[in-house]
């Protein structure tokens, strides 16, 4: 018999599994519902990603407001599926989780605090529903918390290269 014990990865993929639920409950809810679950910067950043899969600048789409790299990173919305970006997010969300882990690993935090630390991440419906409605704040995240977790391992371009990431 196995044991059934909390772990890191298996709260990862309980975690993967509701945000992915999340995205096709979205998908449904845009398509069925006057109130849509994706969040309208979604568009904002996709029309972004368009203009630049066209050779245009993302700039000039009005009301775009974010660094061209988010754009880019968009792009394969339009080459792929339009939820591509949504899982990239969702991704970062992750690694987010796993960034946090191995910080307080760093810091000498037992294991069932880092398990603590990473549950209010990952299982809090706030977290959860922002990256999945196409919010982009856990890519700004990752970059944040990359930043502190290359400082602490003395990695100082690595974390200087996060910093202007992020």
């Amino acid at each position: 018999m196995q044991d059934a014990r909390l772990t890191h990865r298996n709260l990862l993929l309980v975690s993967a599994a509701v945000r992915v639920f999340l995205i096709c409950y979205g998908e449904w809810q845009d398509r069925n519902f006057a109130l849509k679950f994706t969040d309208i910067d979604y568009h904002v950043f996709s029309d972004a990603a368009l203009h630049v899969v066209e050779g245009r600048s993302p700039m000039q789409r009005p009301t775009y407001r974010y660094t061209p790299l988010l754009a880019i990173l968009l792009t394969p919305n339009h080459y792929l599926f339009f939820a591509f970006g949504k899982l990239l997010f969702v991704l970062c969300d992750l690694v987010c989780s796993w960034i946090i882990y191995e910080i307080l690993s760093l810091r000498g935090v037992t294991e069932k605090g880092r398990l603590l630390a990473c549950s209010l991440w990952l299982l809090n419906p706030l977290t959860a529903t922002v990256s999945s409605r196409g919010n982009a704040e856990a890519l700004l995240a990752v970059f944040v918390l990359g930043c502190l977790y290359f400082l602490i391992r003395g990695w100082l371009c690595a974390s200087g290269v996060m910093y202007g990431l992020a």
